[in-house]
């Protein structure tokens, strides 16, 4: 995690709360989490997508979650498959999407897959402000790095 990512943890130390006492998966609120005990893969994903467009390293990071035969599907627009692409896709929206804070609850369902239900505010290169929410359900390789994500806004 970049030095700013942990700086903004310290700031917003607390932040990150378990709702219902852990059954079920936990909610989060972004720059909050380091690579923990229990925390899932799409746990990382969403921490890093806030300071991502902003940290080389934990540009980086995020790229590493991914398995090289990686497909993603995103809520808008076509599948995203293998890592050059995968890379490419969130370059660009990092390019797009200036400033992002996520809030998230991630679990592991009993067949394995991760789903994350999130919500996303954020400021647009353009200036444009938005909101957004969704879910999205993740499958892993052999290692542990995401192999398909599937990403739905509602």
């Amino acid at each position: 995690m970049s030095e700013s990512a942990r700086e903004f943890a310290r700031k917003t130390s607390g932040s990150d709360t378990e709702v219902d006492g852990g059954a079920g998966g936990t909610d989060h609120v972004a720059g909050t989490r380091g690579a923990v005990e229990g925390e899932t893969v799409l746990d990382r994903y969403f921490a890093l997508s806030d300071t991502a467009g902003e940290a080389p390293e934990d540009f980086e990071e995020l790229i590493s979650l991914f398995s090289p035969r990686a497909r993603i599907s995103p809520g808008r627009g076509g599948d995203v498959e293998g890592i050059d692409a995968v890379r490419a896709f969130y370059r660009e929206f990092f390019d797009r999407n200036v400033e992002l804070h996520h809030v998230w609850k991630a679990k592991v369902q009993p067949d394995g897959l991760h789903f994350a239900r999130w919500a996303v505010a954020g400021r647009r290169s353009s200036d444009e402000v938005f909101a957004l929410s969704g879910c999205d359900v993740a499958e892993m390789d052999d290692v542990g790095r995401i192999l398909k994500l599937r990403v739905e806004i509602d």
